[in-house]
């Protein structure tokens, strides 16, 4: 898992060799040349434009710098054209007495891809429910119904509540 991290403190930018591998994996000369800029400024140009993503960061960072709150988190997606990608922003206080920000861009684009195929395996279970020529049940450890495709529901006296799962 790659976590890019800098932080921010008015007027100045630190930054993590993360950051330079991250831009010369990524789109080398101009990423590279982003370093030293200031992420909070950067953010609140972006959101100027429009960029709501960038609008809930900055909204997000100016929380956390006013003690709102403690942690703001962002799940955001940073697709390239070859690759599809996300990360999730994290932003806390300096903890060392100065004014500023740490930000952490943690890279959860396995997770995003694990989820995906999972709903798409899901889906295709729940349709398979559907199209099959049998009845299907299903109960969880009590022995309650939390399952039944509609061929159950057309041959037997079985009516499926509202609460149950929907197969289609």
């Amino acid at each position: 898992m790659r976590i890019l991290r800098c932080w921010i403190r008015r007027g100045h930018h630190g930054h993590h060799r993360a950051w330079d591998q991250f831009a010369h994996d990524n789109g080398g000369a101009q990423l590279l040349a982003l370093r030293g800029n200031n992420y909070f400024d950067a953010c609140a140009h972006a959101a100027e434009r429009g960029d709501d993503i960038a609008q809930q960061a900055l909204a997000g960072m100016r929380e956390v710098l006013s003690s709102e709150r403690d942690v703001f988190t962002l799940e955001y997606p940073c697709h390239s054209p070859a690759q599809r990608r996300w990360f999730v922003l994290h932003v806390t206080r300096r903890t060392d007495g100065s004014d500023g920000l740490i930000t952490a861009h943690e890279d959860i684009t396995a997770w995003k891809l694990a989820e995906e195929q999972l709903r798409r395996e899901r889906d295709l279970s729940l349709r398979y429910l559907e199209v099959t020529a049998v009845m299907i049940v299903a109960l969880n450890a009590q022995g309650e119904v939390t399952l039944i495709n509609r061929k159950v529901v057309r041959y037997s006296v079985i009516q499926r509540p509202r609460s149950w799962a929907r197969t289609g």
